[in-house]
């Protein structure tokens, strides 16, 4: 199994992103926190977040939604955007497709919107598990209940990372799909758009 990566402290990852400093007015760049899921290191993210702030760094987390809101209370000070996923809108299949409810998900999110955290909505278009009118429909009212969100994402899958999971030894439960057609996503978009004023980007 080959390691990609390397162990850093906070100070590590402060220094890596100031050295682009000087690029990011230009291209609206900053530090991003991914995963994996920043909020299941919480303290670690925090102080991440808040010395990139002290470094006036632009500071954006990507995260499933699925925490304890305390964590993202911690952060929310020291996070100019929330990219935030909305897998699917049926919550039944939610569980059946992650294991858990969607409600926190959701609550979460509303909370965030209430608090005037800016958000922008990522959701993954997956062949055979949520690429259906009702879910479509679905993201575009969630998008309508809020105020502070910037635009929504439509991520198609695809299969790129397919090789990454072999290199950590891991099965990709998807390797068997197919990439979308360009039909689909476009069908996707349309029905979002006649639905919701949020911009919607496909990515």
């Amino acid at each position: 199994m080959e390691i990609i990566g390397k162990e850093m402290v906070v100070e590590d990852v402060i220094i890596e992103a100031v050295k682009d400093k000087k690029f990011y007015k230009n291209s609206i760049g900053g530090l991003t926190l991914s995963g994996g899921e920043p909020l299941s290191q919480s303290e670690f993210s925090f102080d991440i977040l808040k010395m990139a702030k002290e470094n006036e760094l632009h500071t954006c987390v990507e995260t499933s939604g699925y925490a304890d809101f305390k964590k993202f209370e911690e952060i929310m000070l020291y996070t100019d955007i929330f990219l935030y996923d909305w897998k699917e809108t049926d919550e039944e299949l939610f569980n059946q497709a992650t294991g858990v409810s969607n409600k926190i998900v959701h609550e979460n999110l509303l909370r965030l919107d209430k608090a005037g955290v800016k958000t922008i909505l990522r959701c993954p278009l997956v062949p055979g598990y949520n690429n259906r009118r009702d879910h479509y429909i679905g993201i575009a009212e969630l998008a309508n209940q809020l105020h502070n969100i910037i635009e929504i994402n439509i991520m198609p899958f695809h299969n790129l990372g397919n090789s990454k999971y072999e290199n950590i030894g891991l099965k990709c439960l998807v390797a068997g799909l197919s990439p979308l057609t360009d039909e689909t996503k476009n069908e996707c978009v349309e029905i979002i758009i006649g639905k919701t004023n949020v911009p919607v980007r496909l990515q």
